[in-house]
């Protein structure tokens, strides 16, 4: 039996298909191509993808125990910024699926403090 997505979400493999039947600009994370769509042109429609765990390792470069691990507040890793998955049912076979914004706007925050640390600190 599978789980009914509820109006106005697509999962990210559907979106990639219709973008490409459309030839539209074809959202990051998609066939691995990160310079079709830039975060400063990320559309409504984009921003309203689900993805699934696969897709979030492929855009953070995690592996799969690391992205549990910083789920896991007993664990040295754990980030209480990350975004938090969620389940489209009750059903625990149901997938753990993340906004993909919400990845990308972590990404982008970590990146800035990494830069800021090498940076000391300091603004230019």
């Amino acid at each position: 039996m599978q789980t009914k997505i509820p109006a106005g979400i697509e999962l990210a493999e559907e979106a990639c298909a219709m973008d490409a039947i459309n030839q539209q600009a074809i959202p990051d994370g998609c066939h691995g191509d990160s310079s079709t769509t830039s975060r400063a042109t990320l559309s409504d429609r984009d921003a309203r993808v689900a993805i699934r765990v696969r897709q979030v390792l492929a855009i953070t470069g995690d592996s799969r125990s690391s992205y549990y691990a910083r789920q896991n507040p007993h664990c040295g890793t754990f980030d209480p910024s990350y975004p938090r998955p969620f389940r489209l049912d009750a059903s625990p076979r149901a997938p753990r699926l993340h906004w993909r914004h919400e990845i990308v706007a972590w990404l982008e925050a970590r990146a800035e403090l990494s830069r800021s640390a090498q940076d000391g600190g300091h603004d230019e």
